[in-house]
């Protein structure tokens, strides 16, 4: 980050790390998941009635590598992730993004990016790619698509460069608000230096980088550096979430991997945040709001401070409070992980590398669980056999499917198997949402 620099520590150093926080993407990075308006439901597969809903593939056994981003755009859906085509490899050229329409796994223009695809975000009818890439697999836009770009979607598809040919480092979370774009990361400026001041955490406003308050983020734990890895909003209140302790200017301390952004001022949740102390720093990975509550995902077990603990993966905020929540959260072995949200009405969807609750008592929860009306909930068969380190990374709803993404080949129960990184579940519709999976009170 640029405040490394500007405290002495040399360009080499600061590349070093950049270096080893792009390899880590690799390792797990959080869920991503958008949505636009109106939501239609995909084409693919023809959704079974609820009572009997099971998980299914998507064509050709799914992608040959690791998802960790998913955007419902109508009756389309994009994937981006680590992966360069199908399964089977019946269909190639998906690098890094790929497009189901119409039941059909589709390769987007010039054979897709160069580079894994971390984040998706959807702006009317363009979507939003970002990640690791700096131009597209066919060769062309190279050194101008760093780490974000634009595909316009109408007409004749076509990648595009974002202000000054994108950013200077890795662009982990973006969501859209109002027409604007919202992008987090491990940057600290546009790709040709022009903007500055945009430390982890920029807006994307009307073709211009946009710097936010008190130059973005800052972590005093140099080793563990400084990103943002989620937003949320409620109104036009922003909350960011990640890895680091305070804004970049210092004025704002104690944000301990949260910070909320109103009326131009940026300030901390209670506690100090969640998990962000020494000797490690357990990041937020995934936010949402439930009503007029706050969700978060992550890594962490406790608030900064260690008022409240029992909060292992996953933490509501509520009138003003972090509250654990049924079961005192995840575990899987010791602990366990939560890397992506999804609301649905008053439910909310949580994916991660989990196995079951905090304290045992409801099992079967493997990668992805619902709560609903103060409860945790198993999905049919157990869940996803994801992989304990990456797990299930990204969630999203299309309609009444369910569409889940990560590293995995099967679910955890076996029955369904050749997943693929990716599946989809009919869920029963709003209007008439029955409780009909296992039930375990708080």
């Amino acid at each position: 980050m640029r405040g490394f620099a500007s405290r002495g520590w040399p360009r080499a150093a600061r590349w070093l790390v950049a270096g080893l926080m792009a390899s880590a993407l690799v390792l797990g990075l959080p869920g991503r998941a958008v949505q636009a308006e109106p939501m239609a439901q995909l084409a693919i597969p023809a959704a079974p009635a609820a009572a009997t809903a099971t998980w299914q593939p998507l064509p050709h056994g799914g992608l040959n590598g690791l998802v960790q981003a998913l955007a419902a755009v109508g009756s389309d859906l994009y994937v981006g992730g680590f992966f360069t085509a199908t399964a089977d490899g019946g269909v190639q050229n998906l690098n890094g993004i790929a497009l189901v329409h119409n039941g059909q796994w589709q390769a987007l223009p010039d054979q897709g990016l160069n580079g894994g695809v971390t984040s998706l975000a959807v702006i009317g009818t363009d979507v939003y790619a970002g990640g690791v890439f700096t131009g597209t697999a066919a060769g062309t836009l190279g050194g101008q698509l760093n780490y974000v770009a634009r595909l316009s979607t109408v007409s004749t598809p076509a990648w595009h460069p974002l202000a000054h040919n994108g950013l200077n480092s890795d662009v982990r979370q973006m969501a859209a608000h109002n027409g604007d774009l919202y992008v987090g990361g491990f940057f600290d400026q546009s790709a040709d230096g022009v903007s500055q001041d945009l430390n982890a955490v920029a807006q994307y406003h009307n073709g211009a980088w946009v710097a936010l308050p008190n130059k973005g983020m800052f972590n005093f734990f140099l080793l563990h550096c400084c990103f943002v890895d989620a937003f949320a909003f409620n109104g036009n209140n922003l909350v960011a979430g990640g890895i680091f302790t305070a804004t970049d200017d210092f004025h704002v301390q104690n944000l301990g991997g949260l910070a909320m952004l109103s009326g131009g001022t940026w300030s901390a949740t209670p506690n100090q945040g969640l998990g962000l102390d020494q000797p490690f720093a357990h990041d937020v990975r995934n936010l949402d709001y439930v009503g007029g509550d706050l969700y978060a995902a992550g890594t962490f077990t406790r608030t900064t401070d260690h008022t409240v603990s029992h909060l292992n993966g996953v933490a509501e905020l509520h009138n003003g409070a972090w509250v654990p929540l049924p079961h005192d959260g995840f575990r899987n072995g010791s602990f366990g992980a939560a890397l992506a949200l999804a609301p649905r009405g008053t439910d909310l969807y949580v994916g991660g590398t989990f196995t079951e609750t905090a304290d045992g008592l409801v099992p079967n929860l493997n990668g992805i669980a619902r709560l609903s009306g103060g409860a945790w909930q198993a999905l049919p068969d157990g869940g996803i056999r994801a992989d304990f380190k990456f797990g299930v990374q990204a969630i999203t709803f299309a309609g009444d499917n369910l569409y889940v993404g990560g590293f995995f080949t099967e679910t955890a129960g076996g029955s369904l198997q050749g997943l693929g990184n990716i599946a989809v579940l009919a869920v029963p519709p709003l209007v008439s949402y029955p409780l009909d999976l296992p039930l375990v009170q708080r």
